[in-house]
């Protein structure tokens, strides 16, 4: 009887260790799916902001094109230059207010935003 029962105590040891195997097979594969959901789901969140800041990026040269202050300063630029420079300080501003909705919205803590606030200051003290 002694014997019977270590025969079975070590096919539920071997079936133990087997289903340990298969349990970290399964975790491993769970966790692999995961981490291809989040790539996925991160690039489609960075596909989303990249069309949003182009978008606004338009809009917003629509919209202050025709702005006196705009047009004086850009006088100074270099003619060859001045559409490149026009798309650079919109782009500049806009994505200071995205820095800003994000601080807003609780997303970048005050340091951070701090720190991309001197980099805008920075370089609207850099004159053309």
């Amino acid at each position: 009887m002694k014997e019977k029962l270590q025969e079975y105590a070590l096919v539920a040891e071997i079936v133990s260790a087997l289903a340990i195997v298969l349990s970290l097979i399964f975790v491993g594969l769970q966790v692999r799916q995961g981490a291809e959901e989040t790539a996925a789901n991160s690039e489609a969140i960075r596909r989303q902001v990249r069309q949003a800041m182009l978008e606004t990026v338009l809009g917003l040269l629509n919209s202050v094109k025709d702005e006196p202050e705009i047009i004086t300063s850009m006088q100074n630029i270099p003619e060859k230059l001045q559409g490149r420079a026009f798309l650079f300080f919109t782009a500049l501003i806009r994505t200071r207010e995205n820095y800003w909705l994000q601080h807003k919205k609780g997303l970048i803590d005050d340091d951070t935003y701090r720190s991309y606030l001197s980099v805008f200051i920075n370089n609207l003290k850099v004159s053309p």
